[in-house]
């Protein structure tokens, strides 16, 4: 895919100016050429809280202020169109919560991208994967196992070969590194057959390549999730199951997700 010139801010808790002492707690991503922008704020003020101690006020307070900015930019997304609006936006920022100026980066896959950036430069669970109301089994599970060290979450992945980090939310070992990648996939038969193909490419080579590259087997699992689920959208769904298939990369429906939750309690270790 072609990438495109974007710009990404960086939403930080400054409970006192004239100290300068910044938290990271979110990042937003605009990708004028797209009309794409995008924000994702931490659910955890662990690091805040360590570093500010009893300056950082009401924490219930700052997450509500984290949370409106996603959701201003969500609602008012048409109303930036070029850089000087995110700039514009960021000036307006009064309370302890900050937004950076824009800087320059390129963007190939804006949701992709904008995940790495959140993982990077912020880390932690943010409030989409904390909600994450599609996959309630799943990640319940995940987050038991991962409190008891028998899973990993929040993953970035080099593929081998294409030299590009895959973002996974939740990964478990039984002999090779399982990853595990919750997919939308569009209802339109062309969109959803591309996006098949990335997470293809990406699963078989990550099988034929990462004990070499890096050092233990790893396999993508990918976790179906259709916009529509009537028969009209049978051919989508069965083509999306077969170029995954073709390149020999697991793919679990949404329906089989509770079954596939309690066999990954069992086999995890």
């Amino acid at each position: 895919m072609n990438s495109s010139n974007g710009y990404y801010s960086l939403i930080q808790l400054c409970p006192d100016l004239s100290r300068l002492e910044t938290v990271n707690v979110g990042v937003i991503l605009f990708c004028p050429e797209r009309r794409f922008i995008e924000a994702r704020v931490t659910t955890s003020l662990d690091r805040a809280r360590a570093l500010f101690r009893d300056r950082i006020g009401d924490l219930q307070r700052i997450k509500h202020a984290s949370a409106a900015i996603e959701e201003r930019l969500k609602v008012d997304r048409a109303s930036f169109r070029e850089m000087a609006d995110l700039e514009r936006f960021a000036r307006t920022r009064a309370n302890d919560l900050l937004v950076t100026p824009p800087r320059s980066v390129k963007v190939s896959n804006p949701d992709e991208d904008l995940k790495g950036l959140y993982v990077e430069l912020v880390g932690g669970r943010h409030r989409e994967a904390m909600r994450n109301p599609r996959l309630p089994d799943l990640d319940r599970v995940m987050r038991r196992l991962h409190e008891n060290g028998r899973a990993q979450l929040d993953l970035k992945v080099n593929v081998p070969i294409l030299g590009r980090m895959l973002m996974v939310p939740y990964a478990y070992a039984n002999g090779a590194v399982n990853l595990i990648k919750p997919q939308s996939f569009s209802a339109d038969l062309m969109q959803a057959t591309t996006t098949a193909a990335r997470r293809a490419v990406e699963g078989d080579l990550l099988r034929r390549h990462s004990q070499e590259a890096l050092g233990h087997q790893h396999h993508l699992v990918v976790v179906t999730l259709f916009e529509d689920h009537a028969t009209s959208a049978r051919d989508v769904q069965q083509r999306v199951l077969d170029v995954l298939q073709e390149y020999q990369v697991k793919a679990v429906s949404q329906e089989n997700v509770p079954a596939f939750a309690e066999r990954i309690e069992r086999e995890a270790h």
